[in-house]
């Protein structure tokens, strides 16, 4: 069995990786290793299964530390992307305030117009005014409904701009607030990393020793950043209707609470280069590094729903690029905080919205996983 990986990403982690667990113990969800308790020299006095006792402890502390890092670097990289929504509601809003108001301007002139007819005529009623002007009945007719349509113009003019203000100003907070919460928690992450790293170089140093002692390979950091790739395979995933599975593998961790977090996605574990699919069709919202993930991708379908495909050792797609269901996007990878080769998929309702249950999701769409 594969081992597992955490979740989002944020701010500034240093990243820790380690390639595969050593003893399906050591964590919730454990996978196919390099390295583990059988796999090592036999040693009749004992001492090579105490190291590897060792090792599956140590395995375990680096996963809950990893786990620390990666809640609070998921909920600031939330609140990073709901800050930006929020900042472009704002613009939006903003710019919406301003076509009211020079709707309004337009609105006024028209009624200065009307006006100054009036005061040509002298001291006349309006009603009189548009008599005394027209050609004949039809004529005043359609001058008195042209000028109750002036009346009618204006007062929605002044409404629609009051309302448009009132939206700025609530979108200014809302956008302030998100920009404040986004800082926060980036601060928050940018702590448990630094109270966390110093903790991950040791265990992981002594996970080495442990290793080599016995008669184990160390293990190597993946995470050297790789920009995009051209898929030139012409693998397609395995596509139901609409819907396409992710990938194929060995289904390691669902969407739960793990190590004192909640666990935003679900995984799937397999080697590296083992070819990730878009789950439906849809548009690339964003290709590349993400703290955390170490690379991802991610994907906005019609419906708004977006999946997020974490951990990948290469993509094949950019920003801006539409996919279709079962097309690859991607190779699986070990980066970021991630003890194994697996992908990390999770679906937000809108960019950067709330998490729910990919395994459903995909479960409701004729995709079954696990």
């Amino acid at each position: 069995m594969l081992r597992r990986k955490m979740v989002m990403a944020s701010a500034l982690a240093i990243t820790v990786t380690l390639s595969a667990p050593l003893s399906a113990a050591a964590a919730p969800s454990s996978s196919p290793s390099t390295g583990s308790s059988s796999s090592a020299p036999s040693d009749p006095s004992g001492t090579g299964g105490q190291a590897t006792q060792e090792i599956a402890n140590l395995q375990q502390q680096i996963d809950q530390l990893n786990a620390q890092m990666l809640a609070a670097a998921d909920a600031a990289n939330q609140a990073v992307g709901q800050a930006s929504v929020a900042k472009d509601a704002a613009t939006q809003a903003k710019a919406d305030l301003d076509q009211a108001n020079a709707d309004l301007d337009f609105a006024k002139k028209k009624a200065n117009n009307v006006a100054a007819d009036l005061y040509k005529q002298g001291p006349l009623s309006l009603t009189q005014s548009t008599l005394l002007s027209s050609d004949g009945p039809q004529d005043f007719i359609d001058k008195a409904v042209l000028t109750d349509q002036v009346g009618d113009y204006q007062v929605e003019n002044i409404n629609a701009m009051l309302d448009a203000q009132k939206k700025q100003q609530e979108a200014s907070t809302a956008a302030d607030a998100a920009a404040a919460d986004a800082q926060a928690k980036a601060d928050e992450a940018q702590k448990v990393s630094s109270d966390t790293q110093a903790q991950l170089t040791a265990a992981q140093a002594q996970m080495n020793d442990l290793r080599i002692k016995a008669g184990m390979p160390p293990q190597v950091d993946e995470n050297t950043p790789q920009g995009v790739t051209a898929d030139s395979s012409g693998v397609t995933g395995q596509v139901t209707g609409e819907w396409a599975l992710p990938a194929s593998g060995t289904f390691t961790s669902c969407f739960c609470p793990r190590w004192g977090t909640f666990h935003q996605g679900i995984d799937i574990a397999g080697p590296i280069g083992t070819p990730i699919f878009a789950a439906g069709s849809g548009v690339v919202l964003r290709a590349g590094p993400a703290t955390g993930f170490g690379l991802a991708v991610y994907i906005q379908h019609p419906n708004g729903d977006v999946t997020v495909y974490g951990h990948v050792d290469k993509y094949n797609v950019q920003t801006g690029q539409s996919v279709s269901a079962g097309q690859k996007i991607a190779d699986m990878g070990n980066r970021g905080y991630s003890t194994g080769p697996h992908l990390h998929f999770e679906v937000q309702k809108g960019a950067y919205g709330s998490r729910v249950d990919p395994q459903a999701w995909l479960a409701s769409r004729g995709i079954m996983v696990g």
